[in-house]
């Protein structure tokens, strides 16, 4: 019988934007998903506020959908038969006071036809918290995120470095080996995002003390630093040809919505593509919009305006 996977500390945004998958040569061996820092995993421990919860299946098979918020974005839950104890811990949650919840999940994902990976959990526990154990995790999160900013910061200083050579700078052999592979497939990963989320974490922490890191408060700030490869991939939500990008995303969203599932984000790209908006804008500013509270994902891959 197979070890039971670690449960891994992870924030939001770094899940999110995690796409590379990976699976042993063992037919039983699980799969992986890798994050740009190289953390390899199948199973996470998150923790956060319970938004929204809905519910789908029949009364006799209920397939619970639930988001939880951290500090940095939404983790999406999906619970059904084959998660009986989550799904009936979810069902018992009032959403509407938004309780911290922790939540011990495996990790699934699914890509659309134009290459976007997305990020689902299927919980094995659901909890409700109390803040002090969510901050708690968010510290614990935090120092985990820093040690992997380090790892990748010593693997860069030795590159095209095997793993084993890697192993004898103080990483353990899983460690070495998703950097490898996330160096290899997403290329160098921007610190200032990750700092960005640590910034977050420790404002929400320590509420009473000045918690700046001295990062730009938005893309703009910083665009003329970036190198000229990475300039193009950084929002402008200034506007563009005379209207406003994040109204633009907010009203398709409002006019896609034409079915029960909510308005699709791959037909969201398209449109926006017809107005030169990259896919890449698009998810920065749907994320934009969650976090105003102004729409919200009510099934993996849709979005509904609130």
């Amino acid at each position: 019988m197979n070890a039971r996977e670690i449960a891994y500390r992870v924030f939001a945004s770094e899940l999110s934007g995690s796409s590379l998958e990976y699976k042993g040569e063992d037919e039983a061996a699980p799969a992986f998903l890798i994050t740009p820092l190289g953390l390899s995993m199948n199973r996470v421990f998150v923790a956060g506020k319970l938004t929204e919860k809905t519910m789908k299946g029949t009364d006799s098979e209920p397939v619970w959908n639930a988001v939880v918020k951290d500090v940095t974005g939404n983790f999406y839950l999906q619970a059904g038969r084959f998660q009986p104890e989550a799904a009936s811990a979810i069902a018992d949650i009032d959403e509407t006071v938004e309780p911290y919840v922790g939540v011990v999940a495996k990790i699934r994902t699914w890509t659309n036809d134009e290459g976007k990976t997305y990020v689902n959990l299927r919980p094995e526990r659901v909890t409700v918290i109390d803040e002090a154990t969510y901050k708690a995790w968010l510290l614990d999160a935090a120092k985990d995120l820093w040690r992997r900013l380090n790892l990748v910061k010593t693997a860069l200083s030795f590159p095209e470095a095997p793993v084993s050579e890697l192993e004898t700078k103080g990483m353990t052999h899983a460690e070495a080996d998703g950097i490898v592979r996330a160096l290899d497939h997403y290329d160098r990963p921007e610190s200032q995002r990750y700092m960005g989320i640590l910034q977050s974490a420790f404002r929400f922490i320590l509420p009473g003390r000045e918690i700046d890191f001295g990062l730009p408060e938005s893309s703009d700030d910083y665009r003329d630093e970036l190198p000229e490869e990475k300039k193009e991939s950084v929002p402008d939500d200034s506007g563009m040809d005379g209207f406003d990008k994040k109204e633009f995303i907010l009203g398709l969203v409002e006019e896609l919505d034409t079915n029960t599932k909510g308005a699709s984000r791959s037909e969201i790209e398209a449109r926006a593509s017809d107005r030169g908006i990259s896919s890449e804008e698009v998810e920065t500013l749907l994320d934009d919009l969650m976090n105003e509270g102004q729409i919200y994902e009510p099934n993996l891959g849709y979005m509904r305006k609130i």
